[in-house]
């Protein structure tokens, strides 16, 4: 109907961009965070929408909406937990396996008492694929399973990301909402197989993905417990949130005029 009257249309994407987010000729424009996105979507769209690497105010809009809604008093009354003064957040993704539970047990272990671990379960996982949650069972001790807090759908992500002071993560849209909110994020990837470009932070001159567990847990707790190196990371991130989101703190100006000026064209 859009294209009968002549309507230029336009998406906004929302979280990582590639395989199986939209379909060719969805829209006229299509408005993504950078440019190794806009080459899976180019590839996955066989190149018949334009594809506008501009940035995503959505994630503009996160950083400001979660600075200011943090209060772990409050998160822990919300949860049922008391007495934690830090929060270390694991978003599951459906690729885990018996070595990402065994790393996840260590890590719980190594943790002060004071710090909880979360794991977010994933909502379209089917508990009958994956169960995070029983397959931890068999391996904890009961001590260990009071410490972990699991979460599938009872309490909002965004409250849980709002009051996490690190997030391990395997790739998903929350990964790259936590590196938009400045929050420490850890990427691991306990499989044999490589994550495709889009979802490698490698791809946007970080790090490789953890595949040690070991390491996964040191660089938890060497921000957990020191104060300066939390900061530091941070600072360091800010470059890679610059590379993955363009014209972060602008994007939303930048593409309501471009939304505009291609409107003005079409009359």
């Amino acid at each position: 109907m859009c294209k009968e009257r002549g309507i230029p249309t336009f998406v906004l994407q929302h979280g990582v961009g590639g395989k199986g987010h939209g379909h060719p000729y969805v829209s006229d424009y299509w408005f993504t965070f950078d440019d190794v996105s806009k080459e899976s979507i180019d590839d996955w769209l066989d190149h018949t929408v334009i594809v506008l690497p501009l940035g995503s105010p959505r994630f503009e809009y996160l950083k400001n909406h979660l600075g200011s809604k943090k209060d772990i008093t409050r998160f822990n009354k919300k949860i049922g937990k008391s007495g934690y003064e830090k929060i270390v957040t694991y978003i599951g993704g459906g690729l885990e396996n018996q070595v990402t539970f065994q790393a996840l047990k260590d890590l719980r272990k190594a943790l002060p008492e004071y710090v909880n671990l979360i794991i977010k379960l994933h909502p379209r996982v089917p508990l009958n694929v994956l169960n995070i949650k029983m397959e931890m069972k068999k391996i904890l001790t009961q001590k260990e399973l009071e410490q972990i807090t699991f979460i599938r759908g009872e309490i909002d992500f965004y409250k849980i990301l709002a009051n996490s002071d690190v997030v391990i993560t395997i790739a998903s849209t929350g990964m790259l909402e936590s590196i938009a909110a400045d929050i420490p994020t850890i990427q691991v990837n306990f499989t044999s197989q490589r994550y495709s470009e889009v979802y490698d932070l490698s791809s946007y001159g970080w790090k490789e993905p953890i595949n040690d567990p070991a390491i996964m847990v040191d660089e938890v707790l060497s921000i957990i417990n020191d104060k300066k190196r939390y900061y530091e990371v941070i600072e360091k991130q800010k470059l890679l949130k610059n590379r993955m989101f363009i014209n972060f703190g602008s994007c939303g100006k930048i593409i309501a005029e471009t939304i505009v000026n291609i409107c003005n064209k079409s009359k």
